[in-house]
């Protein structure tokens, strides 16, 4: 059996070292992405990608959008600020869970993987 898939965009600084981290520990195949349309890119098969809501070409709720329309079953959650207007925007846009800068990581690792 293969290990499961996790992208994480680069843009995320500290948070996606420490998921990286935190997930190759687990087993995880981690691959790390330049900015949104390299994570798309590289969502091929992936169990969960990680977006900041921030984008450098396109903000992360568009790159979560496109997303979830092409591969329904990617969990994608998205980072940000403790903004409730912008959790509700990255639910409507698709994503699994909303994630806020200050969250523990066991947390936000719960949230990625599912449970």
């Amino acid at each position: 059996m293969k290990a499961p898939r996790l992208v994480i965009v680069r843009h995320l600084g500290e948070k996606a070292v420490a998921l990286d981290d935190y997930f190759r520990q687990l087993g995880w195949c981690v691959k790390i992405a330049e900015d949104g349309a390299n994570a798309r890119k590289l969502a091929n098969r992936a169990q969960a990608v990680v977006l900041p809501v921030g984008g450098r070409c396109e903000s992360g709720f568009l790159t979560c959008a496109k997303l979830v329309a092409a591969q329904p079953d990617v969990r994608v959650v998205l980072i940000g600020p403790a903004d409730e207007e912008q959790e509700r925007f990255a639910l409507f846009a698709g994503a699994a869970a909303y994630v806020t800068d200050a969250m523990p990581m066991a947390e936000v690792a719960r949230l990625i993987v599912g449970e």
